[in-house]
């Protein structure tokens, strides 16, 4: 019932606010960070799935495997944040972050952890060869312009939910200019 009741908070960002998902002070959350640092690992998904099954979370976050990692995940996002702090440029409603130097974690909360009143973050990563852009507003203060961010990001040949969404771009140059003409539509 606790598992059900998590899963439906992560899923859906319904966190009581922007701190919570970043600072990780519930069991549940800890094991999301956990489950996102191992997911390259099949056989610690697997024994992740079997604790989830025979354990409370507050056991699991508290196992030493489970606590050595977070500690280094605990360190990357003291990092990210810091990085968000210097390099995030606020640009009217929306703040954009260039994570394409694949150094940093993308938080997707950052932005209103920093800037809690601020309509729209918007972040791109490169990956492989592809530009990855993601764009969502803040759910702690919904922007009342009622834009459908899944909707406009079809053009782009993304796509997404009203309230956040992603698109791909096979240039630097090409999601820059996509980024410049996001922060023209909601300013």
């Amino acid at each position: 019932r606790e598992l059900a009741k998590w899963l439906d908070v992560i899923d859906n960002a319904r966190y009581k606010s922007p701190q919570q998902p970043i600072e990780m002070k519930e069991p549940a959350l800890r094991l999301d960070w956990y489950i996102e640092a191992t997911a390259d690992n099949p056989r610690e998904a697997k024994r992740m799935v079997q604790s989830l099954a025979e354990k409370p979370m507050t056991k699991i976050a508290a196992m030493p495997q489970v606590m050595r990692i977070l500690k280094s995940v605990r360190k990357k996002i003291k990092t990210s944040l810091a990085y968000y702090k210097k390099e995030m440029r606020v640009r009217g409603r929306i703040a954009v972050t260039d994570l394409t130097s694949g150094k940093y974690l993308r938080l997707r909360f950052a932005t209103f952890y920093l800037y809690p009143r601020l309509p729209y973050a918007m972040s791109f990563s490169k990956q492989g060869k592809l530009f990855r852009l993601g764009w969502g507003s803040n759910p702690w203060h919904r922007p009342k312009d009622n834009i459908h961010i899944g909707e406009f990001l079809r053009r782009y040949g993304g796509g997404g939910h009203k309230v956040a969404g992603g698109a791909e771009f096979p240039s630097r140059r090409a999601v820059l200019k996509a980024v410049e003409e996001i922060i023209a539509y909601v300013n």
